[in-house]
């Protein structure tokens, strides 16, 4: 996967910048970076005039993503080495996806958006009440450093 990954910028560069390849480069920039844990997760729809449209499983997921969707985009850009995307949609579509792994409920989604890799890292948790104890934990802390930070501003 990594040979492939590095072959896009410069297919994409070199080659006539057809729809169907700069979708299929978006789709696995989106696949490598994201990494196993959230491809269980989500699931790449299309990709059509630098909008990239991805399936998600509910709004949990979807009001997770759209937090972390600057630095999504970012890493896809940077894999393709141009600015490719420009905008990413997450789309709640259920039945587009297996049957979930990972059980969150809305109180983590309110206690703010929960880093990339701590997402990644609780999708390789295989029980789902633990999964979410983790989940909530690492909101719970975060957002206390996030207040202990703004009261020493």
């Amino acid at each position: 996967m990594d040979q492939l990954i590095k072959t896009l910028p410069a297919l994409i560069a070199t080659a006539p910048a057809s729809a169907e390849l700069l979708e299929a480069a978006v789709i696995a920039a989106w696949n490598y970076s994201v990494g196993a844990g959230l491809r269980e997760h989500t699931e790449p729809v299309r990709f059509a005039e630098k909008r990239f449209t991805v399936a998600v499983r509910d709004t949990v997921w979807q009001k997770q993503l759209e937090g972390m969707r600057g630095e999504l985009r970012s890493r896809i850009n940077a894999i393709l080495r141009q600015p490719v995307v420009g905008l990413i949609e997450f789309k709640v579509e259920p039945d587009r996806l297996a049957p979930p792994q990972l059980s969150t409920g809305q109180s983590i989604a309110e206690k703010g958006p929960i880093p990339l890799e701590l997402l990644s890292a609780a999708s390789a948790i295989e029980d789902n009440h633990l999964r979410t104890s983790f989940l909530k934990a690492a909101a719970s802390s975060l957002r206390r450093l996030e207040n202990k930070r703004n009261a020493n501003c």
